[in-house]
């Protein structure tokens, strides 16, 4: 048996799932670019967005603005929301942002729209989950919610 251990619900309880296939098939592993990277520190974030490429920093992009959206992965997408949601928050509120004019939008895409225990399971601790700053879920299938742009050819 060919064994290959592949990662399972990485937002929730970071665990493995052994999967196993026959010897005589032909067997391969794609994970994603970046997937056995080191992971980028809090330090690190803060100086992206502090010296971006080919942009101003996003303390600059803020400054005069009342109201921002932050848009960020769904559940079904194993990115650690919070560590680089906190990086952003903290240049935001350096610019003046206060945290009442916050929002945090779930790009779901085509997936199926957010609980809160989605949030929650989204980041690492509930402290930024939905308590404090207004969340909500790009929901596709709302009626009346999309407008149309065009045909696809």
């Amino acid at each position: 048996m060919i064994q290959i251990a592949v990662p399972e619900i990485a937002w929730a309880d970071r665990r493995e799932r052994i999967l196993e296939f026959p010897d005589g098939w032909d067997v391969r592993l794609y994970p994603m670019r970046g997937f056995e990277a080191e992971k980028i520190g809090r330090e690190e974030l803060l100086k992206a967005l502090r010296n971006p490429i080919g942009s101003k920093p996003l303390r600059m992009l803020a400054e005069g603005r009342e109201e921002v959206a932050i848009v960020f992965d769904d559940h079904t997408r194993p990115t650690k929301v919070e560590p680089i949601a906190r990086a952003v928050l903290e240049e935001l509120k350096a610019s003046g942002i206060r945290d009442d004019h916050i929002r945090f939008i779930a790009a779901t895409g085509a997936h199926g729209a957010m609980n809160r225990m989605d949030f929650v399971k989204s980041w690492e601790r509930k402290s930024l989950s939905a308590t404090r700053y207004t969340t909500t879920t790009h929901f596709t299938n709302a009626r009346g919610s999309g407008r149309r742009v065009g045909v696809l050819r």
